[in-house]
């Protein structure tokens, strides 16, 4: 019998930063090992860098960063060529806005068969600014005839990238992010440390920036201190608004009420102390931390903007606020803290939404499955539901 053929696959990143290195690390662990040889180029400086290669990847560090460097995008475009070339392979999938474009122009250059375009959001920074709107179209729309398929994050996104006229709704698949739940091992549901001492955490994880809402976030604390007696803010990650969120803490007398915990590999196990999360992001294409925080069985407080709404089911796993609105979050999250049967509700239906939906079974079966159709071969894998762009995860 015939030795099946192996493919080369190489991803290429701008960052590993956030949900997107989460992401991108969990499609290449779903993806067959019998069947690709699969390798990462990413642009370096977040803790998830050292993770690629320690799951039996080879990285391929990259000089690349957020914005717009011309000699730096050079350069990249000519080391990305290189390596295709000498590495012969069949599949590059691009993440990220810079990497996305930079790889494209090297894998058209070096004859890659095949390419993919994972869409984790829309490219602009400014949401606000035509000019930059345009400038990324025109580039998205000269890149199109040689990128052969598009994975978006959620049906948000597909319809955004439509719309906007990028590519056709044919072109364009959804595969929802999901998570490999030996990661996120289930216990059994139990009174948290803090709640049981009458001192109930609420924690965030993400970028400290902007477009995650925490000035919406550090704005709803007071009222949420002065209902809830005793109760902790965990502030995961880092970013430009730390320091505003800090000094604006102080000036409203409730910084010693906040954790600022910094970068941590350990937010499975910390999710797991948290009473409640939350993430009042302005945009969000999908929100992965949601995944986890309900896989842990926290009840999550976020808000109804973009993709998430296709990820936390309002009212049934957690609660949606409109953005920007501190009032509004911060009732939301007093309601949940101060309804305790209401929040254990919540987190179990969390747990079962992530296993039912958000499973890296899932996962593993609509790559490997558009891998094949893309290099027209056979695929092995069981079937699976497939995530239309149209419709939602039923809750």
């Amino acid at each position: 019998m015939e030795t099946p053929r192996t493919y080369r696959v190489l991803h290429v990143s701008t960052t590993s930063a956030g949900g997107l290195g989460t992401s991108l690390l969990s499609i290449m662990q779903s993806l067959d090992r019998q069947r690709y040889t699969v390798e990462v180029a990413l642009g370096l400086g977040y803790p998830l860098d050292s993770a690629f290669e320690p799951a039996g990847f080879t990285l391929h560090p990259l000089k690349l960063s957020r914005g717009i460097h011309p000699l730096e995008f050079i350069e990249t475009i000519f080391r990305l060529y290189r390596l295709m070339r000498r590495r012969h392979f069949d599949v590059v999938h691009v993440h990220g806005s810079e990497a996305g474009i930079l790889a494209r122009v090297a894998a058209w250059l070096a004859r890659v068969p095949v390419v993919v375009v994972e869409l984790h959001g829309y490219a602009n920074r400014d949401p606000n600014s035509i000019l930059e709107r345009t400038v990324y179209r025109w580039i998205e729309a000269a890149l199109n005839p040689i990128s052969d398929a598009y994975v978006a994050v959620s049906g948000h996104v597909a319809r955004q990238w439509v719309a906007r006229g990028i590519c056709d709704p044919q072109r364009i698949q959804v595969i929802h992010h999901a998570l490999a739940l030996d990661q996120f091992p289930d216990r059994p549901p139990t009174v948290r440390p803090g709640r049981a001492a009458g001192k109930p955490v609420v924690g965030t994880v993400c970028l400290l920036e902007a477009r995650k809402g925490l000035h919406c976030l550090v704005e709803s604390m007071p009222e949420v201190i002065a209902q809830v007696p005793g109760v902790r803010f965990a502030i995961v990650g880092e970013g430009p608004l730390k320091p505003w969120m800090q000094a604006r803490a102080t000036e409203l007398g409730i910084l010693e009420h906040i954790d600022f915990l910094g970068w941590r590999n350990d937010v499975p196990e910390l999710m797991w102390q948290f009473d409640l999360f939350v993430l009042p992001s302005r945009r969000e294409s999908f929100g992965l931390v949601f995944l986890e925080a309900m896989a842990s069985r926290c009840p999550v407080v976020a808000t109804r903007v973009d993709g998430i709404p296709e990820v936390v089911s309002d009212g049934h796993t957690g609660t949606l606020v409109e953005p920007d609105n501190p009032h509004a979050l911060a009732h939301a999250m007093a309601d949940l803290l101060n309804n305790p049967d209401k929040a254990d509700h919540f987190a179990a239906a969390g747990r079962t939404r992530v296993e039912n939906h958000f499973n890296a079974e899932r996962l593993a079966h609509e790559y490997n499955t558009l891998y094949s159709k893309m290099l027209g071969v056979a695929c092995d894998a069981q079937p699976a539901a497939h995530a239309s762009f149209q419709k939602e995860p039923t809750p």
